[in-house]
């Protein structure tokens, strides 16, 4: 039997080969992109331009923009009916002024001029600033700008911009201008810009330049006007009408054309004014030349100086003064009709110098100043010192002895013996034998006889009662600033017959202080003092300050009435009809006389001397040349003065009896001869 056949299995079927797939078409080989394969020709350029752009970006953040920009500005003197005397200003002459200050006209003459389309670019005109690259590309070097308004006031006002003539420099211009445009208004960087731009002269802004050109205020310019201003910003030294008329004609001209062309006004408004002259003023004159109120000037720049340190020149102050210029006027008048009796120089033949202040008592405001005859000359004010030295005063400090003595309690009532000359060496004034004007004697009489006939003698023996250095305490507290010392500290009892200098302001400043009864108001030039933005910085407000009880103050006065009424200055009081009290002074050698005096309303005080000081003027006393020059000043403001009469005081004090050995006669005169009076 066979065994069954099992089914066989089939095997795979190996290394047999299927049926090969069909293959894809062959497509043709192609080069790649032009962009791709000449990737570095765009690729490379954006990469800079991105990386130029964001270091722009970055430099554009770290720009910074200081909006507060404090500039210099000419700082104004007026005078005290506010009227302008000068300014003052250290090379830089520019006043800040509102836009509604700067006529319409102005405004668009200067974007006609320099910037047709400053209202519609965005800070830069990229349109111009290729038009003058390619024009500049092509003519070799750099002849065209295209700077906008905005650039102008960025490269003006930021020194971070600078001004060479760079890339860089334009770089920074363009990205401060253009964030410029984005922190303010067009109408505030027009009114910035046209208060900083160079107008030629010295003259920075609008507003300098229309006084500098034609001594009017920006606002009340013309269109003439206007279009030159507009004209000389582009080239100030080659356009300015004063310097180069005949181009800076054809410049407004020119200004013209280009404000018809941008539609503001037409050729009927210009044609008519073409062919006119440019009319400008004489250039400003020095404040140091102005002859008639140079001396008072000098004053109040010195006070704003002490005050305001170099505001004064570049902090935009208005500074109202006190000068009357009326009162000015009529000091100088009183000086010049005297000049003809004034002593000369035996040398030279040049008549002595006068000085003159008058001071408001209620106030202290000082309305009129005379130094001398010509500031811008000799540099040096007589009325104040500055520049030179003071004065000795003679009797004319004769006061403030008796005004120590009431102070101490001593009577007016007292009496004294009245020598031709005494000898004080063993009374505390070593070697001090002080002497009467021509060695007058002048028996026994009380203070205030003595006060009116100005006796040396009693007067020593009051010094001697009451101490020299009482004495300078007084007249400092009533205004008297000089130093009242000799060399060593020590004050000398020569001091009651005015041996010590002093000036005739702080001797008009201490007369005032008798005037109010002892109420001092420090003798000042200025009312009040504004900053650039309006804000009052100081302002005089006549408070004062009592130095002295008011009753004893007027029993001073009441014994200076008797020097006007019936001692040596009976001449101040001619034609008076209102109280009036004062001192005379002449120093020993007759080289400085003095009046000094007061109403309840006005102090003065007149001096009469060489400046170089020393020199004799025989002859001359306070009562004959310095009294006559107060009387005629008086006299002429008298119709702008209603003083009252001065209060009768109670004598108060006790009544002395001092003790003097007089020198017998003849006695002959010491080396140095003392002060005489007159």
């Amino acid at each position: 039997m066979s065994a069954p056949t099992l089914p066989q299995r089939q095997l795979p079927r190996r290394h047999v080969r299927k049926h090969a797939p069909k293959r894809p078409p062959v497509r043709p080989r192609t080069k790649p992109p032009f962009l791709i394969r000449f990737w570095w020709l765009w690729a490379v350029p954006l990469a800079g331009a991105a990386i130029i752009i964001g270091a722009l970006i970055y430099v554009y953040s770290q720009l910074p923009l200081n909006l507060n920009i404090t500039q210099e500005q000419t700082s104004y003197l007026l005078d005290h009916d506010g009227r302008l005397l000068t300014t003052f200003e250290a090379g830089v002459d520019r006043t800040a002024i509102n836009l509604n200050q700067m006529p319409e006209t102005l405004r668009l003459a200067v974007i006609a001029a320099e910037d047709e389309d400053f209202f519609e670019h965005s800070g830069v005109d990229f349109i111009a600033i290729i038009r003058a690259a390619w024009a500049n590309f092509t003519g070799g070097e750099i002849q065209q700008g295209a700077s906008t308004i905005t650039q102008q006031y960025v490269r003006n006002v930021f020194p971070e911009v600078g001004t060479e003539v760079t890339v860089e420099r334009k770089i920074k211009e363009i990205l401060l201008a253009i964030k410029l445009e984005r922190a303010l208004s067009k109408n505030e960087i027009l009114r910035r810009y046209l208060n900083t731009v160079y107008m030629g002269k010295g003259a920075y802004g609008v507003e300098a330049a229309a006084e500098t050109y034609f001594g009017v205020p920006a606002k009340e310019i013309n269109l003439q006007q206007a279009a030159t201003l507009a004209g000389v910003i582009s080239g100030p030294e080659l356009y300015n009408p004063i310097d180069n008329p005949g181009r800076a004609l054809g410049r407004r001209n020119w200004v013209f054309d280009r404000m018809i062309a941008e539609g503001f006004i037409t050729e009927e408004q210009a044609a008519p004014l073409r062919n006119d002259d440019i009319e400008t003023v004489e250039p400003r004159q020095p404040w140091a030349q102005k002859r008639e109120t140079a001396y008072y000037i000098d004053y109040a720049r010195r006070y704003l100086e002490e005050e305001y340190g170099g505001r004064t020149f570049t902090g935009g102050l208005t500074v109202k003064g006190t000068l009357n210029r009326d009162w000015q006027e009529k000091a100088l008048n009183a000086i010049a009709q005297r000049e003809a009796y004034v002593p000369t120089h035996p040398e030279t033949g040049h008549p002595a110098e006068l000085a003159l202040v008058a001071v408001d008592v209620r106030n202290g405001e000082v309305r009129a100043m005379v130094g001398g005859k010509n500031f811008a000359r000799q540099h040096v004010n007589l009325a104040t010192g500055d520049g030179g030295t003071g004065r000795q005063s003679g009797s004319a400090f004769k006061p403030f002895t008796l005004m120590a003595a009431i102070e101490d309690g001593i009577s007016l009532n007292t009496t004294f013996n009245g020598p031709s000359q005494v000898d004080l060496s063993d009374d505390g004034c070593p070697g001090w034998e002080p002497a009467n004007y021509s060695d007058s004697g002048f028996g026994t009489m009380n203070l205030v006889s003595a006060t009116a006939n100005s006796v040396n003698t009693i007067f020593a023996q009051l010094v001697v009662e009451v101490g020299p250095e009482k004495v300078a305490e007084v007249a400092h507290r009533m205004g008297i600033r000089s130093p009242l010392q000799v060399e060593g500290g020590d004050v000398p009892c020569s001091i009651t017959l005015g041996t010590l200098e002093v000036t005739p302001l702080e001797m008009a400043d201490a007369f005032a202080t008798f005037a109010t009864g002892g109420v001092r108001h420090p003798a000042t030039p200025v009312h009040s003092v504004k900053d650039a933005d309006g804000n009052v910085l100081e302002k005089n407000r006549s408070k004062g300050r009592r130095v002295l009880e008011e009753n004893e103050a007027l029993q001073a006065v009441y014994a200076m009435k008797n020097v006007v009424c019936c001692g040596t200055g009976t001449v101040a009081n001619d034609g008076m009809t209102f109280d009036i009290f004062g001192k005379t002074g002449t120093t020993d050698d007759d080289s400085d006389v003095w009046f000094c005096g007061a109403t309840s309303q006005v102090a003065a005080c007149v001096w009469v001397g060489h400046p170089e000081g020393r020199v004799s003027m025989p002859g001359a006393t306070g009562g004959t040349v310095a009294a006559p020059i107060w009387n005629d000043f008086m006299l002429s403001i008298a119709r702008d003065l209603d003083p009252e009469p001065f209060p009768t005081p109670d004598l108060t004090g006790e009544v002395i009896e001092p003790e003097l050995v007089p020198i017998p006669a003849p006695s002959p005169k010491p080396a140095k001869e003392p002060e005489k009076e007159a």
